[in-house]
């Protein structure tokens, strides 16, 4: 019969000990929603008018670290200096924590009540270790959130009830004579304070949970997550580092309509790999003639070396093409790559254009597809010239293309597949070389 008590009042006393938030899979899961930790510096101040005084700033302050890049504890005494954005320019955030009156109620016996009963009437010492009472305890916190670089409005603020339970003995929540049967009447407020004393550790993970939870859903909703967003929404200001950008060795440039730009993508593809690929490619479909001077003026300051231009336009024949509330000449396009520095360029005209309306071009190479009078064709989305180009190149892998061997090409090879195709397109080249031969 004693090993039988002893067994009872063993069993009787399991306390569960209460989940770390770190464990909880909500948390787990808003912190995964913001991409956590946020690259933020925080400061936590922890107001508690609650007796006993939960939360434990230390331990709100190690909770943060799991959604927050820097977390610093402060006492609520600096909290004025905090807040003075020129007297502490080190902190993003400032969260206030301020919990209320923690209180704690009977709610039901457990299913060790019958045990306990079968053992108090051996030792009514022996069954007070019997864990059979169950109790609700309650709690408020109150969650603000401040930037010194936004001023004294509240970023985010929100209150919320938290709440945990507790199976506890006789003992725990204070001994009485005949309490067997005469809990909860007989419970006083000194019982109730010692079962909210058992219960703060449980209480304090549900407080850092709502805690970490309701912060996680705020950025959430925010929807920016990056640093340099974080503090441009924050309004925190970064000097900006001028670094000079690299010049640029190899250029792709494309200038089309919409229809063409799959045409153009497709030749640079091509092209990057027999004459290496690119240190800048841009591809302007239908820019205004604004854009395209702030294009050409970012050239200028980069230093461009080799160049491969890609137009594919509605063009007039004489060297004029359309774009978005404006024109753009081909001689005055060309003057604007000289001046970025460009000693080493292929020209490509997709599109119609008359050799007795070319500009001088000098050594650099001129590719156009078609003469006035005669139309663009398209296969396979892109145009018939720059499927054969992109073919030509891939065959021949040439790493140097030059007027001269490119006009026997045309006459030997292009023609005849343009036949092939019933295709009826003159394509012509002017100028003198393009590429090294090495790479």
């Amino acid at each position: 019969m004693r090993w039988a008590v002893l067994v009872v009042v063993a069993g009787g006393c399991a306390v569960v000990a209460p989940v770390p938030v770190e464990n909880r899979v909500a948390v787990q899961n808003a912190l995964r929603s913001v991409n956590a930790p946020l690259p933020l510096r925080v400061a936590v101040v922890c107001e508690h008018n609650s007796e006993p005084p939960f939360p434990d700033p230390v331990e709100v302050a190690k909770a943060l670290e799991l959604l927050f890049a820097s977390v610093k504890r402060v006492t609520p005494d600096a909290l004025p200096h905090i807040s003075d954005r020129t007297a502490s320019p080190k902190f993003h955030l400032i969260v206030r924590l301020k919990t209320g009156k923690v209180e704690a109620r009977f709610l039901a016996r457990t299913k060790w009540r019958v045990p306990k009963i079968i053992v108090w009437s051996l030792s009514e010492f022996l069954s007070a270790l019997i864990a059979d009472e169950k109790y609700k305890v309650t709690g408020q916190i109150e969650v603000k959130v401040v930037s010194p670089f936004r001023g004294a409005t509240p970023l985010f603020q929100t209150r919320q009830k938290i709440q945990t339970e507790v199976v506890l003995n006789d003992w725990q929540r204070g001994f009485k004579f005949w309490g067997i049967w005469f809990v909860p009447k007989w419970l006083k407020p000194h019982n109730l304070r010692r079962v909210a004393e058992h219960a703060i550790p449980r209480l304090q993970e549900e407080a850092k949970a709502a805690v970490l939870t309701a912060l996680s859903d705020f950025f959430r909703k925010v929807g920016i997550s990056r640093r340099e967003k974080l503090l441009a929404w924050l309004g925190v200001p970064t000097p900006r580092k001028h670094v000079p950008k690299k010049p640029i060795k190899f250029l792709t440039l494309a200038i089309v309509e919409h229809r063409k730009k799959r045409s153009a993508e497709k030749i640079f593809e091509t092209v990057s790999t027999v004459f290496g690929y690119p240190d800048a490619r841009f591809v302007l479909v239908l820019p205004t003639p604004k854009r395209l001077s702030d294009l050409m003026t970012q050239l200028k300051k980069r230093k461009v070396t080799r160049a491969l231009v890609y137009i594919g336009l509605e063009s007039d024949g004489k060297g004029g093409f359309s774009l978005n509330g404006g024109e753009m000449k081909l001689q005055q396009t060309l003057k604007d790559l000289r001046e970025s520095g460009v000693r080493d360029c292929l020209i490509i005209v997709d599109g119609r254009l008359s050799p007795k309306a070319l500009p001088d071009i000098g050594g650099w190479l001129l590719l156009a597809s078609c003469r006035p009078g005669e139309r663009d064709s398209y296969v396979g989305g892109i145009t018939q010239f720059a499927d054969l180009f992109c073919r030509y190149v891939r065959r021949w892998r040439k790493r140097r293309l030059d007027s001269e061997s490119l006009r026997a090409d045309i006459t030997y090879w292009f023609r005849r597949q343009l036949r092939i195709r019933r295709v009826k397109q003159t394509i012509w080249v002017v100028g003198g070389a393009f590429g090294s031969g090495e790479r």
